[in-house]
């Protein structure tokens, strides 16, 4: 699983009080898991979640969020690809 966190966007997110999470995975017991984990930190406002590559662009398209938990083996195209997606299109 990558995390990413955009360092241009570090000291901004560092100052937010709540922050906007999407889990980008397709197995059900890590995003349940993780769900559970990060539904207890005060500072979290929304977490969503996306089980695959074109779920997670349109989610991206929608409502940018602040951290991105992604795994790297998605159905069709990879979290590598996605991760160049969020690149190009989420500087």
């Amino acid at each position: 699983m990558i995390l990413i966190l955009k360092n241009q966007h570090t000291a901004l997110l560092m100052k937010k009080t709540c922050l906007n999470i999407l889990i980008v995975d397709d197995a059900t017991l890590v995003v349940q898991r993780l769900f559970e984990i990060l539904n207890e930190i005060s500072c979290v406002q929304n977490l969503s979640k996306a089980n695959s590559y074109n779920e997670a662009v349109e989610f991206l398209n929608n409502q940018p969020p602040d951290i991105i938990l992604l795994d790297i083996q998605l159905p069709g195209k990879n979290g590598i690809e996605l991760l160049t997606y969020i690149r190009e299109k989420h500087p």
